[in-house]
């Protein structure tokens, strides 16, 4: 499942690029993982999308 593969993907990038006692990314990864099914996924942030 593609959404499984992408939320794996942005916890691994998450734990590598954050910084400062964020928490265990495996848990909002799972948190996010039942959500998604029940809100459908996230668009993308257009604020710095070039005008």
């Amino acid at each position: 499942m593609k959404i499984t593969s992408d939320v794996d993907d942005l916890a691994a990038g998450a734990t590598l690029l954050g910084s400062g006692g964020g928490g265990d990314t495996a848990i909002v990864a799972s948190m996010l993982r039942h959500a998604l099914p029940q809100h459908g996924p996230v668009p993308p942030d257009q604020s710095r999308r070039p005008g």
